[in-house]
């Protein structure tokens, strides 16, 4: 499963009927860990500057709404590399029934 399922979804969401959204997830597999990583919507406009922050801070809120419907998503906050690893890493052991996996 790539990304670009969960854009394609976000392209078609009109942000009031989510039953397209939700049919569609339920008909397709779930990903073993499926992941949305949020950043603020000004962080990811410095970093490409390719959509305004008004469309990049709706578009999270359509990707929140998605996850919202997805079978055991994690969530990880933009806190820098070291702590998505760590909270990765500690996603992959939850899924896994580990306590922690070694690197």
């Amino acid at each position: 499963m790539d990304r670009f399922f969960y854009d394609t979804l976000a392209d078609v969401a009109d942000g009031t009927d989510w039953g397209f959204v939700r049919a569609v997830l339920w008909l397709l597999p779930t990903p073993g860990l499926p992941i949305l990583l949020v950043v603020d919507p000004e962080t990811a406009f410095a970093r490409k500057g390719e959509y305004s922050p008004e469309y990049l801070s709706w578009r999270l809120s359509v990707y929140r709404e998605i996850f919202g419907h997805v079978r055991c998503p994690v969530l990880m906050e933009n806190e820098g590399l070291e702590d998505a690893c760590g909270e990765l890493e500690a996603a992959v052991g939850r899924r896994l029934g580990a306590s922690e996996v070694s690197k």
